[in-house]
């Protein structure tokens, strides 16, 4: 408990010199990064020895028409408080996809669904342009396999230990989406009838 003390009072010194800057901007959290929030150093507080005076930021959410503001945040403190304002305040922009992009592209992923790497520049609108106009991978096509409708069925009827009449759960589901891909509905009710009633 007296390290995590010293430390913060050592922290809020250092935060507290004239020539203390904040973090460079390819250090910063992803949001900062894609200027979806903004981060302004506020001026340094008298008496850096006390724990209540630590430096502190200005966040500004930079959504077009939002004025949402925090005052007197902590340098280094979580960004999720953030993430859930966008979540909340600004539903038409993914804010869970851009970030999920973004850290598959910083781990050289290349499997990504977006090419963000330019979006440093870009504008809130230009990022959201670029989610919508990408489509989702298409999953690769499997032969039908007995085997595996066997255990998607057999997987159905001990999950919900119910009849087959009992058509509204998810492994049914799974079942006729797996069937319905390889056959057409007749052969499908037909090959279901003849294995197995």
């Amino acid at each position: 408990m007296a390290g995590s003390i010293k430390t913060s009072i050592t922290l809020n010194i250092r935060q507290n010199h004239p020539d203390f800057e904040l973090e460079n901007i390819e250090d910063a959290p992803l949001i900062f990064k894609e200027k979806l929030f903004s981060k302004e150093l506020n001026p340094p507080k008298e008496n850096p020895e006390k724990l209540e005076n630590f430096r502190s930021v200005t966040i500004k959410c930079l959504y077009k028409g939002c004025s949402k503001r925090w005052l007197n945040q902590r340098v280094n403190q979580s960004t999720s408080n953030y993430i859930i304002h966008y979540r909340n305040a600004h539903k038409a922009f993914n804010i869970n996809r851009l970030l999920y992009n973004l850290n598959n592209d910083n781990n050289g992923d290349d499997s990504s669904l977006v090419d963000v790497t330019q979006a440093s520049t870009s504008t809130n609108r230009d990022i959201f342009a670029k989610q919508r106009a990408t489509k989702r991978p298409k999953t690769p096509e499997e032969v039908f396999n007995k085997e595996k409708f066997n255990k998607l069925l057999l997987n159905f009827i001990i999950s919900n230990n119910i009849s087959f009449r009992s058509i509204s759960s998810i492994s049914f589901k799974e079942l006729l989406l797996y069937l319905n891909k390889r056959l057409d509905g007749y052969k499908s009710r037909r090959l279901f009838k003849n294995y197995y009633i």
